[in-house]
């Protein structure tokens, strides 16, 4: 076992899942959710939170129960040496693909909003290089520069969520529970929430952060606050969207949350674009997200391949997840790949470690035992 320095604390935690979970596709959330339920979209993405949330409880409680291991090393403890090292292996592939498409989301963003003549295989490469600048760091730096990040993220968008409340019509949001929809259109919604990848990268990085823990038994306070901040501002982000914009409005807006903060306006005009701030704010969650999922699948990948460091599989990662963004024909192929991946990949993130959680207390492993 290789010795690990034990500096972050339950806050960073916190922080890093906050960071993470203010993801990129937050710009379609409100589009995706109501094309579902329409008016019950904030009920479906709560729903949709709450099954992530599964997923998250059941990896934390895994990292306190083997506090010293990664997946990758309990994974193998609870279900045998190469079940262990196949599912590893499954997991790290399906983030590389998750983060490609991610990155292929956050380039057709980045094209339609201000770089309409830049190719997009550009501001690919940039984010790519930007965030294995980052993954390069170990892990305890990471987490220093996500705590950082996270107040630069909360702190405007509370700000841009308090002026749009002004701008919100009750009538927009009713009825709450959706007009001709049924309980199965929530759960498929909710799924479909639960699914998206900036939720299973935040729900799932904390699978490397409680082994360099300073008091692992303490990352079930870090989950808590950072799952409840987070969850707030995306349910909030959800309700204000359709509030301000109307269900039928939202889904015929590829990226409504944009739309909707077009539509703000400040008193006496002190900011004459507010979309903009928020356009700041969105670059910079987007950047921790994806910061986020690519040094988890270093870090995995360092362990089942049990390489000296994460260092040189954060390069040899690039080209991989390069080719993978650049696959996808338009941004409407790459939503498709998303939802149908991110559906799939739902058994690796909630199913599968509710499995070991329940393996490991029949098998008596850990440290609980």
């Amino acid at each position: 076992m290789i010795t690990r320095e034990r500096q972050i604390t339950a806050l960073q935690v916190a922080a890093v899942l906050v960071s993470s979970l203010i993801g990129v596709s937050i710009l379609a959330l409100p589009r995706i959710v109501a094309e579902k339920v329409n008016y019950g979209a904030p009920l479906a993405t709560l729903i949709g939170i709450i099954l992530g949330a599964i997923g998250l409880g059941a990896f934390t409680y895994l990292g306190m129960r083997f506090p010293k291991d990664f997946l990758i090393e309990y994974s193998e403890k609870v279900i045998g040496k190469w079940p262990g090292k196949f599912m590893g292996f499954l997991f790290i592939s399906y983030f590389a693909v998750v983060l490609g498409l991610v990155v292929r989301e956050f380039a057709e963003i980045m094209n339609t909003m201000v770089l309409a003549k830049t190719p997009t295989f550009a501001p690919v490469l940039v984010i790519l290089l930007l965030v294995v600048i980052t993954a390069r760091n170990d892990i305890v730096t990471f987490a220093y520069i996500q705590f950082y990040y996270a107040p630069l993220m909360i702190v405007p968008m509370l700000l841009l969520i308090l002026i749009a409340i002004g701008d919100m019509k009750l009538e927009n949001i009713m009825p709450f529970w959706g007009n001709e929809t049924s309980l199965p259109d929530f759960l498929w919604a909710g799924a479909s929430v639960a699914s998206l990848p900036f939720l299973q990268i935040g729900m799932t990085v904390i699978t490397v952060l409680i082994p360099f823990m300073q008091q692992p038994a303490k990352a079930i306070k870090g989950m808590w606050w950072g799952v409840s901040i987070s969850s707030i501002f995306i349910l909030l982000t959800v309700l204000l969207t359709i509030a301000v914009m109307s269900a039928e409005e939202v889904v015929n807006d590829f990226w409504p949350t944009m739309a909707m903060t077009r539509l703000i306006q400040l008193p006496a005009q002190i900011l004459e674009r507010v979309d903009l701030l928020y356009f700041m704010v969105w670059v910079a969650s987007a950047l921790t997200t994806i910061s986020s999922g690519y040094i988890m699948i270093a870090m995995l990948g360092h362990r089942l391949f049990r390489s000296r460091s994460h260092r040189s599989l954060s390069i040899l990662l690039t080209p991989v997840i390069l080719i993978i963004a650049l696959l996808p024909d338009n941004t409407l192929q790459t939503y498709g790949w998303l939802e149908k991946v991110g559906m799939w990949g739902l058994c690796l993130t909630i199913i599968y470690p509710v499995f070991l959680v329940l393996v490991a207390k029949i098998r008596r492993k850990g440290v609980s035992s």
